[in-house]
């Protein structure tokens, strides 16, 4: 896989965001909470989909 290509860069911004959303926490109340479990689960849906 070449680093410039397309996949490469899908792949590197997944890792990106996911750090991000680790990094970030679940905040102070309820909704944010939510939200944050939500964020994860797309990074994870992501991260699982370039793994296949």
């Amino acid at each position: 896989m070449s680093p410039t290509g397309k996949d490469w860069a899908m792949r590197r911004f997944t890792l990106a965001r996911a750090r991000a959303v680790l990094l970030d926490g679940p905040g102070a109340g309820l909704r944010s909470a939510a939200e944050h479990v939500n964020s994860l689960a797309h990074v994870c849906r992501a991260l699982l989909g370039q793994c296949l």
